[in-house]
């Protein structure tokens, strides 16, 4: 959408940071959209030694749907003990809309950490309310509330002159719709990780898994999953190669039950092949074998990313990522420039190309960004 006008201040004073961000965009009839303001509001303060507590407020008037305002409130707390402990909490809430009589536009979660060299554990519980809609910001998933636990134990054996740490861990997780009603996801996981003197690591997992479908799920075209719950099962090993390496990466090998029929899968992932001081790329491919009883199909992905970096306050990017089965193919340049110290310019382009067989390749979208930045002390 058209800018008309925006500006953001942000920064710290005394025990206090602070920020504010606020935007009036112009209406695009084609885009059926309309005059838009949009305004984040963020305060943080330090509190104890390494703890902080937090507001958040955010507004967009008119909402995506029309009406008067949408006005998203939050506050947050995050504390740390000693060296291994830490708990964080926040509580929100959004108002904007007519909502169904008893709707739930609220979100919370708590979580507690330990973690030390040997041994970790993490609990948490989150919530977000069927009617949740912060309309400044991103929620993934709404109406479910999820618990979980995970559990490590990591010993460095002193005797051996080739591992350095042995990797023993396991976790939970529940998740159910908001009011508790229906399990929608729950999984048992285990996982057992060497970690080599060298960086390389190789580890085995195993997953125990539900997952419940609301609606038929057209995974492959022509092959559809029916709406029900389903349990399935996931064996997997990979070794993964240093950072060191002038060639790293990682390998993994995946096997198990998957809706009522088999999956296989292998990833091979090129951390980084240097093939100079200055240009990095970093290939990867993923296959797919699935056999259920609706019918077999295979996929196949191969991305690739590619770093240039021709002067210390530069760097060219490049991802391109190629889905035989979608037919497309995705890429995206981007620039980075700091002309001058903690001052950028940044130049983007991205394009969505079908490349259907035996026709032309199409182009479906394209976009081109220009963005710069300029410090300012006083």
């Amino acid at each position: 959408m058209p800018i008309i006008v925006g500006g953001r201040v942000n920064g710290t004073a005394g025990l206090y940071n602070i920020g504010l961000l606020n935007i009036q965009t112009d209406g695009k009839e084609e885009a059926d959209a309309v005059k838009t303001n949009f305004t984040v509001l963020r305060v943080k303060r330090s509190i104890l030694r390494r703890s902080n507590i937090g507001l958040l407020v955010t507004s967009r008037s008119p909402t995506a749907a029309g009406t008067d305002s949408n006005l998203a409130v939050g506050a947050e707390a995050n504390f740390a003990f000693f060296r291994s402990i830490t708990f964080s909490t926040y509580y929100a809430r959004t108002r904007g809309g007519d909502q169904p009589e008893g709707s739930d536009e609220s979100s919370y979660r708590a979580r507690f950490e330990y973690s030390s060299d040997r041994h970790g554990l993490v609990g948490e519980h989150l919530l977000v309310g069927d009617a949740f809609n912060p309309e400044v910001g991103f929620v993934r998933r709404s109406d479910f509330r999820r618990s979980a636990v995970t559990a490590r134990f990591s010993p460095r054996p002193a005797s051996s002159r080739f591992v350095r740490r042995h990797v023993w861990q396991g976790g939970y997780e529940y998740v159910t719709d908001g009011r508790a009603t229906r399990v929608e996801n729950r999984g048992a996981t285990g996982l057992w990780r060497i970690e080599l003197t060298n960086s390389d690591m190789w580890s085995v997992d195993y997953a125990h898994d539900y997952e419940f479908l609301p609606d038929d799920f057209e995974i492959s075209p022509g092959i559809v999953i029916p709406t029900r719950g389903y349990s399935y099962q996931t064996l997997s090993t990979g070794y993964t190669m240093g950072q060191q390496r002038r060639v790293s990466g990682r390998i993994t090998v995946r096997a198990g039950t998957f809706y009522e029929g088999t999956k296989q899968e292998m990833t091979l992932t090129a951390g980084r092949m240097a093939l100079s001081a200055r240009l990095n790329v970093e290939p990867g491919i993923t296959l797919n074998w699935v056999d259920l009883p609706q019918g077999r199909f295979d996929t196949r992905l191969f991305t690739a990313r590619v770093i240039f970096t021709p002067s210390p306050r530069s760097l060219v990017s490049g991802l391109f990522q190629l889905n035989p089965i979608d037919e497309t193919l995705s890429s995206s340049v981007r620039l980075r420039w700091e002309y001058t110290g903690g001052s950028e310019i940044f130049v983007v382009y991205t394009d969505n190309r079908n490349i259907e067989a035996g026709a032309a390749s199409t182009l479906m979208n394209r976009s081109f960004a220009v963005k710069i930045t300029r410090l300012v002390r006083f």
